[in-house]
Order: C-alpha cells, then structure tokens, then sequence
C-alpha cells in the first residue's frame, strides 16, 4: 500500500489524498458490510476501489475480515494458495 501511495504522491500525479480516501472508503465497507464483495474462488473476496485499479483480497472468517492481498488490477493475478499463503 505504501508504494501505491507513494506513487500517487509523486507531483506529476498529485492524488496521494484521493487514493487514500478511495482506500480508506472501501476499507469502511469491508467494516461494516464484508459480505457486500464478490467471492472469486471458494472464500476469497474482492473488493475494488472506486476510482483506481487496485483490489483488496480478503475472506471472512467469523466476526473478522481478514485482508490477504492487496494488489494492482494489472499485476498477474494469484492463484489461491498464493493469496492464503
């Protein structure tokens, strides 16, 4: 996540603020909503942020959302093991 920023932070961009807000938007829902997500395979969800190409993995498991990868929409997609691991 800190590289994402970092890369939003550059003055080129500028959109450092935007792109924490978008993260920390989806982070609220995966609070108070886990089950809103798609499931992709077996228990693995993903949530999309709005407004740039990243994704946060996560699975539910009781009461807690636990978060595996959180990973830019073009890089090669994980298998499950990966993403568990």
């Amino acid at each position: 996540m800190e590289a994402a920023i970092s890369r939003y932070a550059q003055p080129e961009i500028n959109q450092a603020s935007l792109f924490v807000r978008d993260l920390e938007r989806t982070e609220s829902h995966l609070r108070t909503q886990p089950a809103l997500y798609q499931r992709i395979e077996g228990e693995i969800r993903r949530a999309v942020l709005r407004r740039f190409p990243y994704s946060l993995f996560y699975v539910i498991e009781q009461d807690q959302v636990i978060v595996l990868a959180f990973m830019h929409q073009h890089e090669r997609p994980r298998t499950r093991e990966e993403l568990k691991s």
